[in-house]
């Protein structure tokens, strides 16, 4: 008997040698037609290579979803930078990652349905070296969004340790301008700073004005003082020649009379421009009295401005004084706190920075090698002080956690390697599969050996 022979004897039991004798009707065989793994019905088709056919079914759909996912949180992160953030662009990231995916699906499924009578192992081979070259690159790639997450705690962690220095910055050069404030300007200082408001505009305008009423009132004076003069000589002209009228012959009487009422008139011409004079100048008073008192009320407004400019400055002195404690404080709440969230309190918010999908990558590279989280541009000119008060020092220098990060650096390369082999393995569970796959189902996806079961196809 030939081998031939007895392998049909012997599979007889398990095989339906016709198309027609059995149809494929359960849940799970509309699946498995879907995925094109039933290419010759159920000829050949043992419970042997039936349920190892379920068995490739579902290996390939975990190497979709592992890919879905994949291709999905690379994406994701690319378009959120946090992998696990979930909005509209999300649904955008599944587009690629759905057809990425799917093409992956397609050559999985052609490559275990392959017949290794036809092709040879050789050629099989040579398609298995690739694929083995596309997982290693796919895995290179979809592993970065994987080693987001799984590292995510690790990374923010790190974020948080490099964020803390740039927050003390940030709040010592808010300090220093308090401190500036809180010198304060002088006296002196403050009203030369109020020049130019619109208190100090008024009261040099009213200043004006009054120094020029003072000239006007002035000048009025003096001429009202010399019409008093000139209606005095004239009232003594009045009474020399009333008097002289009294001692005067009748024959002289005429013409001193007539000089009397001459001086009269004078006199009563003087005496009105001497009252015009004194009304105009009391008018001017008046005047005056009024500018003095808007410029005793814009000195007052501009007095109040003063003394407003001046407590403000001794609140924020009194502020400055403090504010380095209360810094200090807030400063130890931000480094206990949690990373990646946000502090408030009060006025004070600390927010995380928000690292892009390449300076997330670019921690897990500073984690590989065990190098110091980034010391802020610009802070070295802050290390003593950032030490002395806040006792944040530059990690790049101390020899304790530069120990600290080379044993956990160790321990994170053997960790980092793990998820990465994790991440190549799943795609390549299909050419594992077809290299260990069971000589019933291999003989199924045989054309020689469903030719001899009398099949044609």
């Amino acid at each position: 008997m030939s081998d031939e022979e007895s392998y049909r004897r012997t599979t007889r039991i398990h095989v339906v040698t016709s198309n027609s004798d059995q149809k494929l009707n359960k849940p799970i065989d509309k699946l498995l037609r879907l995925f094109g793994l039933t290419t010759y019905g159920t000829s050949l088709l043992s419970l042997k290579a039936y349920t190892e056919m379920q068995f490739v079914a579902g290996l390939l759909i975990t190497v979709f979803i592992f890919d879905l996912s994949a291709w999905t949180l690379l994406w994701n992160t690319i378009f959120y930078s946090n992998p696990l953030k979930i909005g509209g662009l999300t649904f955008v990231a599944l587009f690629p990652a759905f057809l990425l995916s799917f093409a992956t699906f397609i050559y999985e499924r052609q490559f275990v349905t392959a017949d290794v009578s036809q092709v040879g192992w050789s050629r099989l081979g040579l398609g298995a070296f690739a694929r083995f070259i596309l997982v290693v690159i796919a895995a290179l790639i979809t592993s970065q969004p994987i080693e987001l997450l799984f590292f995510q705690a690790r990374i923010e962690a790190r974020i948080h340790q490099e964020s803390v220095p740039k927050e003390a910055i940030r709040r010592l050069n808010q300090l220093e301008e308090a401190r500036k404030k809180a010198e304060g300007p002088s006296g002196d200082k403050i009203k030369e700073l109020l020049k130019g408001t619109p208190e100090s505009l008024k009261i040099d305008t009213l200043t004006t004005t009054k120094q020029n009423l003072q000239k006007e009132k002035t000048i009025l004076e003096n001429q009202a003082k010399s019409k008093q003069e000139a209606f005095s000589k004239a009232q003594k002209t009045v009474d020399y020649w009333r008097e002289t009228l009294s001692r005067a012959s009748f024959e002289a009487r005429p013409t001193i009379q007539k000089r009397l009422s001459e001086a009269r008139t004078k006199a009563s011409l003087e005496e009105e421009a001497f009252n015009q004079a004194r009304q105009e100048n009391e008018a001017k008073q008046i005047e005056l009295d009024n500018i003095e008192k808007d410029l005793q009320a814009a000195q007052k407004d501009f007095d109040n401005r003063y003394e407003k400019i001046k407590k403000e400055t001794q609140e924020v002195q009194k502020i400055g004084e403090n504010s380095l404690e209360n810094l200090q404080k807030w400063i130890t709440k931000v480094q206990a706190n949690e990373p990646g969230k946000v502090l408030v309190e009060g006025d004070l918010v600390y927010q995380p920075d928000n690292y892009d999908f390449f300076e997330r990558l670019r921690i897990i590279n500073d984690l590989y090698y065990g190098l110091p989280p980034r010391w802020p541009d610009g802070a070295n000119e802050y290390e003593k002080q950032l030490n002395e008060t806040f006792k944040i020092v530059n990690p790049a220098k101390d020899q304790t956690l530069k120990d600290r990060r080379e044993d956990e650096a160790s321990q994170f390369r053997r960790t980092y390697w793990t998820v990465f082999a994790v991440a190549m393995f799943i795609p390549l569970l299909a050419m594992i599969m077809k290299i260990f796959m069971p000589k019933e189902l291999q003989d199924y996806y045989s054309k020689e050996k469903q030719t001899s079961a009398n099949n044609e196809f």
